[in-house]
């Protein structure tokens, strides 16, 4: 589907398919889409952080946003951040709500994740992060790995900075004594991995069958084949697909008017849906 009107930076905003709906940032809209019935809905924000969420018990769709940036608490770390709770819908479109929630400081390194359609109002404290974790920052992934929040972390391209064939999958086990687990990783073939983050394969989540997905986060030269990779931990195999149709053919790239680089951004597990907003 197109999103009229609208122009997306390159390098991320797009978050996790929820309920069949998948959101998006322009630095101050922020998008949220069916692909199934081509509906969208907009809405301004005051941060790209903003992220899509679901209610199971009202069966509300909303959105968390800061209402503070993080630049203005940069100088004064001790002040809370004040943040929005949108909820959205109903059937009519639009919003129905906003709610204010606070906050102690902290400065988002990663793309939210929302795990089982689910977002919580309240943000009484943080989860504590292993170091070795920490040391990645912007260069790991964060994933759903069998129901449990889990990140992925490439363990030596910071040496060579051009690849990776290991990688360490930290999971989290017990979210209240902040317990994590972590299982290492051999990969049959070496991954492109580049600082810049337009030439990086990273992963952006599992499939239903437990393999975790590694994809490049921009597509190939012109008309070149297009490689998704599904390493299974269980047989610590990997399996390379291509994906026939994007950005593998000159009438791809033509009837998109289409140049220069193009981001990719996946939607894992991602479900048809009818419903609207």
């Amino acid at each position: 589907m197109t999103i009229p009107s609208v122009t997306l930076p390159c390098g991320g905003y797009k978050y996790s398919s929820v309920h069949g709906f998948i959101a998006c940032n322009d630095v101050t809209t922020f998008i949220v889409c069916n692909p199934s019935t081509g509906q969208v809905t907009t809405f301004p924000c005051k941060a790209t952080g903003t992220c899509l969420g679901y209610d199971p018990v009202g069966d509300q769709f909303k959105a968390l946003t800061h209402v503070t940036s993080i630049f203005d608490h940069m100088h004064n770390p001790s002040c809370f951040m004040v943040h929005e709770v949108i909820t959205l819908g109903g059937g009519g479109g639009g919003l129905v709500s906003r709610s204010r929630v606070t906050s102690p400081y902290y400065r988002p390194m990663t793309v939210g994740l929302c795990i089982n359609g689910f977002i919580n109002e309240r943000i009484l404290s943080f989860i504590t992060t292993p170091k070795e974790v920490l040391v990645w920052k912007v260069h790991t992934s964060l994933i759903e790995y069998k129901g449990k929040l889990a990140v992925v972390v490439p363990t030596n391209c910071l040496r060579t900075g051009s690849s990776f064939d290991r990688f360490d999958l930290w999971i989290l086990e017990d979210v209240t004594k902040h317990e994590w687990s972590r299982q290492s990783f051999q990969l049959p073939l070496s991954l492109p991995f580049a600082f810049r983050r337009s030439q990086r394969m990273i992963s952006q989540g599992t499939n239903k069958a437990g393999e975790i997905i590694f994809s490049p986060t921009s597509l190939p030269g012109r008309a070149q084949p297009f490689y998704v990779f599904y390493f299974n931990p269980d047989t610590k195999s990997t399996r390379r697909v291509r994906i026939h149709g994007v950005a593998d053919t000159e009438e791809f790239w033509s009837r998109h008017g289409l140049t220069g680089m193009c981001c990719v951004s996946f939607s894992p597990q991602h479900d048809d849906s009818i419903a609207f907003l």
